[in-house]
C-alpha cells in the first residue's frame, strides 16, 4: 500500500462520524439487503462496468465488510440522518496500479441524493478519519465525462495527475497526499469541514452546498 497507517486505528472503527445531515460509518451485515439492492439497481451503478447479478452483489458487500475490518475509512454507508435511510456510501478500497498496491476513493449516491453536496459532505466527514489515521497517497480515478465527480475530487482536495488506462478502461487520476498522524492538518486542502467524531468536533469553514453524480465501479471483475 502507498502509505502507512496509524496504530490507533482500531479506536476509530467502532464510531461512526456525524455532519449535520449525514452519518457515515462502517458496514454491518444489517446493511447487506440495501446494498445488494443498490448494486443491481442501474440508476446507482451508474459510470459503472453494469449492473451486479445476486451473487456478485453479494460478494461485493462481502468485501465491504473485509475491508472494514481492514481499513477504518474504508468504502462504509453514508445515512441521511433526517431519515435514516442509507443513500451510498463513501471510501476506500485497495487495487494495484502500476505494480504496486494503491487506495482507491470512490462514492456512489443514489441519483435522489445527488446535486446536494452529500458526497463532498460525506468525504470530506470520512477523510478527516483518514488525516488522522493514515499517512500517503489516495487516488481517485474518475470517468472522462464525469465533470460533477471531478468538481467533487477537486473540493475534496484531490489534485489531477494524468490519464491512464485501468481495467481497460480510460481515466483521469486524480490524487490526495494525507500527512497522517501528527502532520500539518491544514497541509490536507479538503479539512474545511466541521463535523463530529466521537462526540469531538473538528473546526473548519462549513460544507460545500454543491455534490456530484457517482463515480467509481466501472470495471468489471474488482470492486472500485
Amino acid at each position: 500500500m502507498a502509505g502507512t497507517l496509524g496504530r490507533d486505528v482500531g479506536a476509530l472503527r467502532s464510531h461512526p462520524v456525524l455532519t449535520p445531515r449525514l452519518e457515515i460509518r462502517l458496514p454491518v451485515e444489517a446493511d447487506r439487503e440495501r446494498f445488494v439492492q443498490l448494486f443491481r439497481d442501474e440508476s446507482f451503478m451508474v459510470f459503472s462496468g453494469g449492473v451486479l447479478d445476486s451473487d456478485g452483489a453479494h460478494r461485493r458487500f462481502d468485501e465491504m465488510l473485509e475491508r472494514g475490518a481492514e481499513i477504518p475509512f474504508a468504502k462504509q454507508p453514508v445515512i441521511e440522518r433526517r431519515t435514516g435511510t442509507i443513500i451510498g456510501y463513501t471510501g476506500v478500497n485497495t487495487f494495484e496500479f502500476e505494480r504496486q498496491q494503491r487506495l482507491e476513493y470512490g462514492y456512489r449516491l443514489v441519483p435522489e441524493a445527488r446535486g446536494q453536496g452529500f458526497a463532498t459532505e460525506a468525504g470530506r466527514a470520512l477523510l478527516t478519519v483518514a488525516a488522522a489515521t493514515f499517512s500517503g497517497e489516495i487516488l481517485a480515478m474518475i470517468d472522462p465525462r464525469n465533470v460533477p465527480s471531478q468538481n467533487v475530487a477537486r473540493k475534496l482536495g484531490f489534485v489531477y495527475w494524468k490519464q491512464a488506462v485501468v481495467d481497460g478502461f480510460l481515466d483521469n487520476l486524480y490524487r490526495l497526499q494525507l500527512p497522517g498522524p501528527g502532520g500539518s492538518w491544514s497541509s490536507w486542502p479538503g479539512a474545511t469541514d466541521r463535523t463530529q467524531h466521537d462526540g469531538r468536533e473538528r473546526q473548519g469553514h462549513g460544507v460545500a452546498p454543491t455534490g456530484g453524480a457517482a463515480h467509481d465501479d466501472r470495471r468489471p471483475g474488482r470492486t472500485d
